[in-house]
């Protein structure tokens, strides 16, 4: 018999001044999301987050959004993300990461993980 572990998503939840509740899921259905609107995981994707951290966040943010809300406009995303400012970017990074390593298989995890030590390298050097 096989036997899949399941381990719980962490959504990200986000109040806005007047009240209202707005969701985002990082899994891999968000992953596929990005994927197919902004293309793969890739060095321009590397570039990208150097040079424009909050546009590649914003992106992040709408593909976990739309998980939850077909709705969600990048537009809307980009506005959150600026509102939210750094906590909120840190926030949405972490979550990313920490969902994918939740869901993604070994042989995706190891990948992932060479391509955020390449991330630091270029962050400390």
């Amino acid at each position: 018999m096989a036997k899949i572990s399941i381990r719980p998503i962490e959504p990200l939840e986000m109040e806005f001044a007047d009240g209202t509740i707005k969701k985002a899921l990082f899994n891999t259905e968000a992953f596929v999301i990005y994927t197919d609107e902004f293309g793969k995981f890739d060095n321009e994707t590397i570039k990208e987050m150097q040079e424009k951290p909050y546009d590649f966040v914003a992106k992040i943010l709408y593909c976990g959004m739309k998980v939850v809300d077909k709705s969600i406009t990048l537009p809307e995303a980009e506005s959150i993300v600026i509102g939210g400012g750094e906590e909120l970017a840190v926030e949405i990074a972490n979550l990313m990461i920490d969902n994918f390593m939740v869901s993604a298989d070994e042989n995706s995890k190891k990948k992932f993980m060479q391509e955020v030590e390449k991330i630091n390298k270029q962050f400390t050097a």
